[in-house]
């Protein structure tokens, strides 16, 4: 727990210092990290705060990518606090990015995550279309691929168990 609770305080320094530099991404970016981090270390009303601010920033900056990756991670946030209606707003949020910008890695990612948090509502027939979406992403790339047959396999697997 010693080195998350550094590698949570540098990130912090680290703004401070963008902050004083007047560079608005550097700042944001640092604060994604940190709102990963305190994801990590179940500290989700702190990452919940700082991941909002950061969207923010990012749109204030024009940086859509990183608005979609933020809205992600929220949606993350939301579903380990089980707050599935905020975790569908934000996953939705980053679909719609994603989708007006073609970028394939934030569709497959964006479906994986949908997937998990269907599987967790048991709705595994949800479950299973958003991985089918995600899989279809995941075509040139192999091993992106092998991740939602991964994850296919371990949602056939946890429903027969159910």
């Amino acid at each position: 727990m010693r080195l998350y609770k550094e590698g949570i305080e540098l990130p912090k320094e680290a703004t401070e210092i963008f902050g004083r530099l007047g560079s608005a991404m550097g700042h944001a970016h640092c604060l994604n990290y940190l709102a990963c981090l305190l994801f990590e270390v179940e500290q989700l009303d702190a990452a919940e705060e700082v991941g909002s601010l950061v969207i923010t920033l990012f749109l204030v900056q024009g940086n859509q990518h990183q608005v979609c990756q933020s809205h992600r991670i929220l949606g993350e946030i939301y579903r380990s606090k089980g707050e599935r209606e905020m975790a569908i707003y934000h996953f939705e949020a980053a679909l719609g990015i994603a989708s007006s910008f073609s970028w394939n890695d934030g569709l497959l990612f964006t479906h994986h995550a949908l997937a998990r948090l269907a599987f967790d509502q048991g709705k595994f027939d949800d479950a299973d279309a958003h991985v089918e979406r995600a899989k279809t992403r995941a075509v040139g790339n192999a091993y992106f691929l092998g991740r939602e047959m991964e994850l296919q396999s371990w949602l056939l697997v946890s429903t027969t168990l159910i």
